[in-house]
């Protein structure tokens, strides 16, 4: 077991100041931002809008603390991440990415293999990934918590949904199990209002010459990169992110009140 509590530590973390600076960077690029959200950025009204950093942040906070309620009784929780190979997209279209459909695909497709009454709580995350310096694009993928977990014959099957895309993506579905302590730092990570660059690299032969394939280094977002996710998410509210199954958020207008209820 292990927790991506590191993962979320960086040097620049403030989301007041990300909103500032995002909103500079698109003016600078002829980018449009909603009003909603250049008002929140200068420190007014939350706009709640999924391409504002601020409003991430707050969002993440409460989605933290919805886990938190539904799974405080539990020892141990699954964790997954999905990284489906029709989530990945050039900076250049980044605009057309369709995020409710992408949700969609992905959750149809887990239906069909996990168990009734299996719980799925988790969020869209993206970076922006480069290998060797070029082939640059945003990949968008989840993360998410399932209960209880699937066993052995289950996660094969989830993981059979995706083999198609092993050919560009070596691990389109990973799980962990994560333990009660591990939550303090996985669930950050899970609903992180922060997006990241990773850059790759080839496999190198080693002393045994066995490939050994470097990890990707992660890295903070440039400004093109900023620019592009915030053209896919401009559109959408950061309820948006959740990526729910089993679950249903109880009827409220405030986008960050996280309320569950089973579906």
């Amino acid at each position: 077991m292990r927790s991506p509590e590191n993962d979320t530590k960086r040097e620049y973390s403030d989301p007041e100041k990300d909103a500032r600076l995002l909103v500079k960077q698109c003016d600078k690029r002829g980018c449009s931002v909603p009003t909603a959200q250049r008002i929140c950025a200068d420190g007014g009204k939350a706009c709640g809008l999924a391409s504002c950093p601020l409003c991430r942040s707050r969002w993440a906070q409460e989605a933290a603390g919805a886990l938190s309620e539904n799974c405080a009784h539990l020892p141990e929780v699954q964790w997954v991440t999905i990284t489906p190979l029709i989530d990945r997209v050039e900076l250049d279209q980044a605009a057309e990415f369709d995020v409710t459909r992408f949700k969609g695909q992905v959750a149809r497709k887990l239906r069909t293999v996990i168990p009734y009454g299996t719980k799925v709580f988790g969020a869209l995350d993206v970076s922006a990934n480069l290998h060797k310096n070029t082939d640059k694009h945003l990949q968008f993928h989840y993360h998410a918590f399932l209960w209880p977990p699937l066993n052995n014959k289950e996660r094969k099957s989830c993981s059979n949904l995706f083999k198609r895309d092993r050919k560009k993506i070596g691990r389109p579905v990973k799980f962990e199990m994560v333990d009660a302590a591990e939550m303090v730092g996985s669930a950050p990570y899970t609903f992180k209002w922060f997006y990241q660059r990773r850059s790759s690299f080839d496999s190198t032969p080693y002393e045994d010459e066995i490939p050994v394939r470097p990890k990707a280094k992660k890295q903070s977002l440039q400004a093109g990169d900023r620019v592009a996710i915030h053209k896919t998410l401009m559109n959408y509210q950061v309820g948006d992110l959740l990526f729910l199954i089993g679950l249903k958020r109880k009827r409220n207008r405030d986008p960050f009140d996280l309320s569950l209820a089973s579906s």
